[in-house]
Formats: structure tokens, C-alpha cells, sequence
């Protein structure tokens, strides 16, 4: 895909945003994007950008410019990639404790507290990815931290298969499997890894979760569509996947409803209806 200057890309988002039909960006059959829908469940905005790494600065002026995009598209949920806040920089194996005191940021950050003021100027719910400092161990969770359109908290997932043997060593795993309860329905997060075992669609079944959002950086394609696919007509369940190089939307029977793949830095919108 032909890469487009900084510049380009900007007009290319707000025609886009405003409602001029893109090939790929916003797909036909959605219409208009210039007004949120109503009673017809709610729209989702998947961000497909690679993050750059070491720059936490430039990734949340690159999420706050396209959250901006995505409320001019009526979009009510946006979700981020894996770690998008510092590149998911584990992956380049660097120091623990430099990442550590480099890459990772506690609750209180201001980085959060900015999170939270996007969520609450546009009213929209957020998914972000990050590196969190957690305890005075200095354990590092790999975390998606869910917002609501107020700025509040609804809660945070943190990644649940972290091997000892790969890059993911890094991190601290999570012990938990929740469900959150939003006004668009109840949604389970995973992250990357989790999203390949049987056990934690169960357990989000059992909590009645109605889709699943999945931030990830690990491989995407058809290898990703179809074990996404088995696991949303098995469960009966809604995927959003959202990665750097791909966004992703599968409906309960199996149909992929959206693809967008490509290396500029875009997002993918659509009307989910459960």
C-alpha cells in the first residue's frame, strides 16, 4: 500500500471521518458518519496503526488524533492495539529495568489522566493498551484499561498467558477473567495470546459476555481469522480485533464483517448489533 505523507493522511482521515465513503475505511453499506446511530446497537472504531517505539508522546498524540477522527465518524467505542502506548516494546527484549523505568507508567500517569479527558470530551468508551506499573515489586502488567464516555473507569485487563520462555517474560500475568457490564452489552477483554485458548471463551461465556474486544502485536492473517472464526460461532460470541497491521470484525455465525489491513495508520469502523 502506497504510503501517504503526514499531511495527506490528515485530509484523507477527515474526509473519511466526515463522510466521504473510503474503499476500505469505512465500508458502503454504513453510510453516513456524521451523527451517531441509535437504537441500533453502537459503533465501534478499531485503530490499525503501529506505534512507535520508545516514544510514548508520539503514540498518544497519534491515539488522541484519531479518537478525535473516529467521534466525527459517531464512533462510541474505540479500541487500541496491545501495548500501544509504548510500542509493545517488549518484544526488542530490552532491560527489564530500563523498560521498566522508561516504558511503563503507574495509575495515577499523567498519560491515564489523559485517557480518561479524551474519553470524557468526545463521550466515548475507550479500550488502551499498555505497559502498567503495578506494586511496589515493580511488576509490569501487560494492561487494557476500559473507560467509559464520562472519563470513568470501568475496569482493566491484564494479559493472562505470559511465558516464561519469550518476550513475554517480562510481564506480570493476569489472574483474571471479568466481564464488564457497559450500555452496549457485556464484553470480555483478552489480549493477543489469550485469545488462542478454548478455556477463557468459556469462562466468558459463562459470565454471559455478548463479544469480545482483543487488543493484540502478535500475528494476524488467516492462521488469526480462522481460529478467531471457530471461537465466535462456537461461543456464539462477537470478536473485535484490533491490531496494528489489521482490524478485524466477526460476527456470532462465523461471517468476517470487516477487514482492514495496510500500513497507514487509519481505523475501521462499524455498527455492531448484538
Amino acid at each position: 500500500m502506497e504510503k501517504k505523507s503526514k499531511s495527506n493522511r490528515r485530509d484523507f482521515f477527515k474526509k473519511s471521518a466526515l463522510g466521504v465513503l473510503g474503499t476500505i475505511t469505512i465500508p458502503a453499506f454504513m453510510g453516513s458518519h456524521s451523527n451517531p446511530i441509535k437504537n441500533q446497537g453502537f459503533r465501534v472504531a478499531l485503530l490499525k496503526a503501529v506505534p512507535e517505539r520508545w516514544n510514548m508522546a508520539a503514540n498518544m498524540d497519534l491515539f488522541a488524533e484519531h479518537v478525535h477522527i473516529a467521534h466525527l465518524a459517531g464512533a462510541q467505542l474505540f479500541i487500541t492495539c496491545e501495548c500501544f502506548l509504548d510500542g509493545y516494546n517488549c518484544s526488542t527484549l530490552p532491560d527489564r529495568d530500563e523498560f521498566y523505568e522508561k516504558q511503563t507508567i503507574a495509575p495515577d500517569h499523567e498519560y491515564i489522566t489523559r485517557v480518561r479527558e479524551i474519553a470524557g470530551k468526545y463521550g466515548m468508551h475507550l479500550v488502551f493498551g499498555y505497559s502498567k506499573r503495578d506494586g511496589e515489586e515493580k511488576q509490569i502488567r501487560n494492561a487494557a484499561l476500559f473507560v467509559d464516555g464520562n472519563g470513568d473507569k470501568i475496569g482493566e485487563f491484564y494479559k493472562l498467558d505470559c511465558p516464561r520462555t519469550d518476550h513475554d517474560r517480562i510481564f506480570t500475568q493476569g489472574e483474571e477473567l471479568p466481564v464488564f457490564e457497559t450500555r452496549f452489552g457485556r464484553l470480555g477483554i483478552l489480549i493477543c495470546r489469550d485469545r488462542r485458548l478454548r478455556e477463557n471463551y468459556v469462562t466468558l461465556k459463562e459470565k454471559d459476555a455478548q463479544g469480545v474486544l482483543i487488543p493484540s502485536y502478535g500475528f494476524w492473517g488467516e492462521k488469526n481469522d480462522a481460529i478467531l472464526t471457530d471461537f465466535a460461532v462456537e461461543f456464539g460470541l462477537w470478536i473485535l480485533f484490533s491490531h496494528p497491521n489489521q482490524s478485524l470484525i466477526i460476527a456470532p455465525d462465523g461471517t468476517i464483517q470487516a477487514r482492514y489491513e495496510g500500513n497507514v495508520p487509519d481505523i475501521l469502523l462499524y455498527d455492531v448489533v448484538f
